[in-house]
This record gives C-alpha cells, sequence and structure tokens, in this order.
C-alpha cells in the first residue's frame, strides 16, 4: 500500500471511529444504572475507542508514526476481544457493539498491514524529491571528500553548498561533519518532503471522506 492509499485509509478510519463513539453514546443511553456499573466492556470499549480516535488524530498531525498507529489498534483489539471471552451474559447490544468494533479495528489492520515489516509504509515514490543515503555519501566521496560541496546541493541545501564550494568544506570541518551526518540530514529532507505530502493529501481527503465509510465499516 502506498502512502496515498495508507492514509486515506486512516482518514476513513477516523470517521467510522468517530461514528462509532457516537454509536456507543446511544447505547450508553439505553444501559440502567447497574448495567452501566456491572458493565467492563462498556467501559472498555468507551476506553478503546477514545484511544483510537486520540491516536489517529495523533498520527495525522505527526505526532506519531504509522507504526505506533497499528500498535495502539492491536493493543485495543487484544483488550475487547479478552472482554468479550470474559462478559457472556454482557447487554447484547454492548457485545454487538464491540464485535463491530472488532470487525472495523481487523478490516484496518488487514488493510494497512499485519506483518512487523509491512507496518511500514511505502513511501510515494519521486525520484526528484526523496533522497538516497548511498547517493549521498556516494557524491561525498567523489566531490573530494565532501570538500565541493556536492552532497549539500543534493540534498538542496544550496546556500551551504555554495559555501563548502567556496571554502573547501568549510576549511575541511563542514566535509568531516557531513561524513558522520548525511545519513541524519538524508532522514530528515525525506521527512520534510513526506510531511509536504501528507499537508496536501489530508486537505484532498477530507473533502473526498463522507461518503466512503461503507467501504471500511459492516
Amino acid at each position: 500500500m502506498n502512502r496515498s492509499d495508507q492514509l486515506e485509509l486512516i482518514y476513513i478510519a477516523q470517521n467510522v471511529f468517530l461514528k462509532a463513539y457516537e454509536k456507543y453514546e446511544e447505547v450508553v443511553q439505553d444501559l440502567s444504572d447497574e448495567e452501566k456499573e456491572q458493565s467492563n466492556m462498556i467501559t472498555s470499549i468507551h476506553d478503546s475507542l477514545q484511544n483510537l480516535n486520540r491516536k489517529i488524530k495523533a498520527h495525522l498531525n505527526g505526532k506519531i508514526d504509522v507504526n505506533k498507529l497499528l500498535d495502539e489498534f492491536n493493543f485495543e483489539k487484544g483488550i475487547l476481544e479478552g472482554e468479550l471471552d470474559l462478559a457472556q451474559n454482557a447487554n447484547p447490544r454492548v457485545k454487538r457493539l464491540a464485535k463491530r468494533i472488532l470487525v472495523s479495528i481487523d478490516e484496518f489492520l488487514e488493510k494497512a498491514g499485519t506483518g512487523k515489516k509491512s507496518l511500514i509504509p511505502k513511501r510515494f515514490k519521486d525520484p526528484s524529491q526523496f533522497k538516497s543515503k548511498k547517493i549521498a555519501y556516494l557524491l561525498w566521496l567523489v566531490g573530494f571528500f565532501g570538500t565541493l560541496g556536492f552532497q549539500r546541493f543534493y540534498l538542496e541545501k544550496y546556500g551551504t553548498g555554495l559555501g563548502w564550494f567556496a571554502t573547501g568544506g568549510a576549511f575541511g570541518l563542514g566535509a568531516a561533519y557531513d561524513l558522520f551526518t548525511l545519513g541524519k540530514q538524508v532522514k530528515e529532507h525525506n521527512s520534510i518532503v513526506e510531511m509536504k505530502f501528507h499537508e496536501l493529501r489530508q486537505s484532498e481527503k477530507k473533502q473526498q471522506i463522507s461518503g466512503r465509510t461503507d467501504d471500511f465499516y459492516p
């Protein structure tokens, strides 16, 4: 799944679990005070939905990565499955809601990727924007060990690139610095590119999401 499709899926999931929370509130209103006090499941549903909605929002705001988000989905899945096994005599509507939420979680995990390696999304490929560590180090090497600043131009750091070129890699000190930090610089560049892409897609997907929840939620 490419990054664009993965983001679309997350937006759909956000809408789904917000609606599920509304459904939870409807169910709670119909429960007696005694049922509320005796039902650990209804508390678990509340906490799970609140956590998932909060973590989805955190991911879309760039505060947590997709691996952390999917770990949270797996965690809440385990909690709800455990509550279902224990709560044989729970209110049927509460059990039905928990099962529907579990189906939605399973669908999300299946579409987003279930293996640990597949949890890392395939980033969108754009050779003109994403940079390679291997190429950066190769340019450092062929540019007289970084003194010509080729690696800086490659990372679109044109100001320091010119500075490196004019001063022999900041008299060798900047070139030496790049030797140990190029990997980090490439990662930071790619993160900025992906964040810009993310913001663009977020704006587009918000306009498309209202009619798409049926594709995800049973």
